[in-house]
C-alpha cells in the first residue's frame, strides 16, 4: 500500500515545487529506494520492541505532501548585515543551493530506518539558519508552525554555526482543532562548528490525532556546545530520537526533556550521546509524568568510543506514574570502549509523594491544586535553565492546564 501512497511521481511534484536541481532529485530517489526496501518497524526489533505501531494506517491522512502554517521571528537587519541566515529552507535552495547541497544529509550517522528514509525523500518544507564565525546572536530565534488540516508533513530543520558563533533557537509545534489526522515526520540536522553554541528549544502540544516521528542530530566540533530542550505534551504517537555526535575535544551536549502523557497517548524517546573522541562531556535528564491509559518508553545509550578517554557522561531519567493503567519503560545503557572515564546512568519511578501532599493540604491548599503543584514541579526542572522565558512560561501554563483534564 505504501508504494501507492509515497511514489516517485510525488516527489517529481516537490521537486517542480521547490525548484530543485537533479543533485536532489537523484537523491530522493535513492532514498525513496530504501524506505521500499526497509520493513515497518516493529517490536521484533530492539529498538521498537516497547513501541507498537500497528495502529499506524496512511490511508487516514491526505496524502498530499503539504507544509503546515509557520511563522518566523527573531530577525533584524543588523543581524542580515553580519550573514547571518535565518529563513525557509524552500527559499534557501534557490537563494543559498551551495550551502543547503554542502551539508543537507551529509554526515552519515551509520543510521537509518523506513521512516527517516522518508522523509529524506518526501522533505519539502522547514527552517534554515547559518550563522557566520564569531557572530552571536542577540536575538531569540523562533519558528511556530500549526497543523491546519490532514496531511502528510516533512519538515527539515538545518542549523550551520560557523566557530565561535552562538545561536538560541525555539520550536513551538500546534495544531487547529478538528477530527482530521495527520502525519508528521521530521528531522533536524545541527553542525556546530568549533567554539560555537546553540541552545536547541522544542515545545510540541499537538491534539490527539497527530501521529509524530522525528530524527534529530548534531555533529559538535571542538570546544562547542549544543544543549537539547524538548517538551512534549500533545499528540496521539510522538517518538524522537536524537542523536549527538561529539567529535572535538572539550565539545559538550546535554539534553533536558519532560514528557506528560494522558488519555491513550504515547510517546517513545531516545538520547545517544556519542563520545568520539577524548576530553567531552554529556548530560541528559528527562523527567514524564503519566496519567490515563498512556504508554511511554524512554531509551538513553551512552556510547564512548575507544578514543573517547577523560569523557564525562551522565543520564537520569525519572518517571511519575499518576493512574495505575500507565506504563512507563525505561531502558538505560553504556557501551564503553575505553577506561579513565566517568560515566552513569539512573532511573526511578515513582508516585506522588503523599507526605508533600498532606503538607500543602495543611497550608489550605485542596487536593487537585496540591497535584498540580507537585507535577509541574517535578517536570519544571527540565526546563528551568531554558533561556527562552517566554516559551518555558508557556510551557508552564500548558503543564498546569493539562493536570485539570
Amino acid at each position: 500500500m505504501l508504494k501507492t501512497i509515497f511514489t516517485e511521481e510525488k516527489i517529481e511534484k516537490i521537486r517542480g515545487s521547490l525548484k530543485e536541481d537533479n543533485h536532489f532529485f537523484e537523491k530522493r530517489k535513492l532514498s525513496l529506494d530504501s524506505f521500499y526496501s526497509y520493513p515497518l518497524p516493529s517490536n521484533k526489533s530492539e529498538e521498537w520492541r516497547y513501541t507498537d505501531i500497528s495502529f499506524l494506517d496512511f490511508s487516514k491522512f491526505d496524502n498530499d505532501i503539504k507544509n503546515p502554517e509557520i511563522k518566523m521571528d527573531g530577525f533584524h537587519d543588523l543581524l542580515k548585515e553580519k550573514g547571518v541566515i535565518f529563513t525557509t529552507i524552500i527559499e534557501a535552495i534557490s537563494k543559498h543551493p551551495e550551502i543547503i547541497k554542502e551539508y543537507l544529509f551529509s554526515k552519515k550517522d551509520n543510521y537509518e530506518d523506513k521512516f527517516l528514509a522518508l522523509h529524506k525523500a518526501m522533505w519539502n518544507g522547514g527552517v534554515f539558519i547559518y550563522v557566520p564565525k564569531n557572530v552571536e546572536v542577540d536575538t531569540i530565534f523562533k519558528v511556530k508552525y500549526n497543523v491546519l488540516e490532514s496531511s502528510s508533513l516533512f519538515n527539515h530543520t538545518l542549523i550551520i554555526l560557523e566557530q565561535g558563533a552562538s545561536l538560541t533557537y525555539s520550536e513551538e509545534h500546534t495544531s487547529e482543532k478538528g477530527d482530521y489526522e495527520a502525519f508528521r515526520c521530521d528531522s533536524v540536522e545541527v553542525y556546530a562548528k568549533e567554539n560555537s553554541k546553540l541552545n536547541f528549544n522544542n515545545f510540541q502540544n499537538w491534539n490527539d490525532n497527530i501521529t509524530n516521528v522525528s530524527y534529530w542530530s548534531a555533529r559538535v566540533s571542538r570546544d562547542a556546545q549544543v544543549n537539547w530542550s524538548f517538551s512534549q505534551l500533545g499528540g496521539k504517537f510522538s517518538r524522537i530520537k536524537i542523536d549527538t555526535h561529539l567529535d572535538g575535544e572539550g565539545s559538550n551536549s546535554t539534553n533536558k526533556g519532560l514528557v506528560y502523557a494522558n488519555k491513550n497517548q504515547k510517546f517513545d524517546i531516545t538520547t545517544n550521546p556519542h563520545h568520539h573522541v577524548r576530553n567531552t562531556i554529556s548530560d541528559v535528564l528527562v523527567k514524564g509524568a503519566f496519567d490515563g491509559e498512556s504508554n511511554s518508553v524512554y531509551r538513553g545509550l551512552i556510547l564512548i568510543d575507544e578514543e573517547g578517554k577523560e569523557t564525562q557522561s551522565y543520564l537520569s531519567n525519572h518517571s511519575l506514574m499518576l493512574s495505575e493503567n500507565a506504563v512507563s519503560n525505561t531502558i538505560p545503557s553504556l557501551k564503553i570502549e575505553t577506561d579513565d572515564v566517568r560515566a552513569s546512568h539512573g532511573a526511578t519511578l515513582g508516585k506522588i509523594d503523599k507526605d508533600h501532599l498532606f503538607y500543602l493540604k495543611t497550608r489550605g491548599i485542596d487536593q487537585k491544586s496540591g497535584e498540580r503543584l507537585l507535577i509541574t514541579a517535578f517536570l519544571k526542572e527540565t526546563i528551568d535553565d531554558m533561556k527562552d522565558v517566554e516559551l518555558k512560561e508557556k510551557i508552564i501554563l500548558e503543564i498546569e492546564k493539562k493536570t485539570e483534564k
